[in-house]
């Protein structure tokens, strides 16, 4: 069974996280979270497991082909992507993107918005994929 990690933002609709959780399951992924703990420590070992990162996001961040982030969510893609995972976002209830790259915004860009938990970096969103791929 593969092993996915689930990276949800703080402000996401719970209703969405709990059915893509439960997608995740029915296609027999082991879905793994944070959910509470030494963090540190739990993400330091958690992207040895999985293959690949999920990222459901603030409803309101998507900007075309384009994803802001929170500076939580870029932390954990930064660590998945050294450990070469895969990585994806929902850009909707039931459309999944492959995740191409991430950027940080400048620091001047972050201290003009002060929004470093919604809009600390981004992501350039890649093709549509269905949940085999993962």
């Amino acid at each position: 069974m593969k092993k996915v990690y689930l990276s949800k933002s703080n402000q996401s609709n719970p209703n969405l996280v709990a059915k893509i959780r439960q997608e995740l399951k029915d296609n027999k992924y082991e879905v793994i979270e944070y959910q509470g703990g030494n963090y540190p420590e739990f993400i330091d070992g958690v992207f040895n497991s999985t293959n690949a990162i999920v990222v459901i996001s603030h409803p309101e961040s998507l900007n075309g082909d384009t994803v802001d982030l929170g500076r939580g969510i870029l932390s954990e893609l930064s660590e998945a992507f050294k450990h070469e995972n895969k990585a994806y976002t929902y850009t909707t209830d039931s459309e999944l993107r492959k995740i191409k790259e991430f950027h940080q915004y400048p620091d001047k860009e972050l201290q003009k918005k002060k929004a470093w938990q919604l809009r600390y970096g981004y992501i350039e969103l890649g093709e549509k994929v269905t949940l085999e791929v993962l």
